[in-house]
């Protein structure tokens, strides 16, 4: 789904909170969350084909989270190296004509 052709739907950057304890590296992925006509769409630039939808802005939370969690689940299983994040989300302000 593209910025541009979304026009006037409002687009929502954010990522999940990154810690470190003694065992375990927690990733953080960008997620981009866009709101439709009718609900709220999202996906994870670093984890192609992970998309999720929702109602909510809560519901598309949390179904990415899950489809991200999920996926890695997989590729934990299967074997195959877990993508490091390395896209970043940011918001940019500007004057509305």
């Amino acid at each position: 789904m593209s910025a541009q052709r979304a026009g006037e739907r409002r687009l929502l950057a954010h990522s999940y909170g990154s810690t470190r304890t003694q065992s375990t590296a927690v990733r953080t992925y960008a997620v981009i969350t866009e709101r439709g006509p009718r609900n709220f769409s999202a996906y994870v630039p670093d984890l192609p084909g992970r998309i999720a939808t929702g109602k909510t802005l809560a519901a598309v939370r949390r179904n990415i989270r899950e489809a991200i969690e999920f996926h890695l689940d997989g590729l934990r299983q299967e074997g195959p190296p877990i993508p490091e994040p390395s896209s970043v989300a940011e918001s940019v302000e500007i004057q509305a004509a």
